[in-house]
């Protein structure tokens, strides 16, 4: 069966400065809630997904001039790959997780938390210096 072609959004380097800055706000709050080790995983692992979504967008909004207007978050990260295949990949693990973060009744693991927040940082940065 082939998937239909994803639909994208057109979009300007104001946009992707614009979802840098909330990827870098969904970092630091991930980041405050993993420095509390009684801390929520779930919440840490959320804000984790939230930023590496955005830094995704800023990366391909400033890239390609366009991101990802799917409903599905895989497609994000399919998108992303085309630009950088590695960065596409971590957020493709992130959005794994979102699911269980966020909708989830049991607690993400210290493992999968920790990989998060390490994921959710490279892209960040990655967002950050394309941007």
């Amino acid at each position: 069966m082939n998937r239909r072609p994803a639909r994208r959004k057109q979009v300007d380097r104001a946009f992707a400065r614009a979802r840098c800055e909330r990827a870098r706000g969904f970092l630091d709050a991930a980041r405050v809630i993993d420095a509390r080790p009684e801390a929520d995983a779930n919440a840490c692992v959320s804000n984790a997904v939230l930023a590496g979504i955005a830094a995704g967008d800023a990366i391909c909004a400033a890239a390609l001039g366009e991101i990802s207007a799917s409903q599905n978050h895989a497609d994000a990260a399919d998108l992303l790959a085309t630009v950088d295949r590695d960065l596409g990949r971590k957020l493709a693990s992130l959005i794994g997780l979102k699911a269980q973060s966020q909708y989830g009744a049991e607690l993400i693991s210290a493992a999968n938390r920790r990989v998060a927040v390490r994921y959710a940082a490279v892209l960040v940065e990655a967002a950050v210096a394309r941007v």
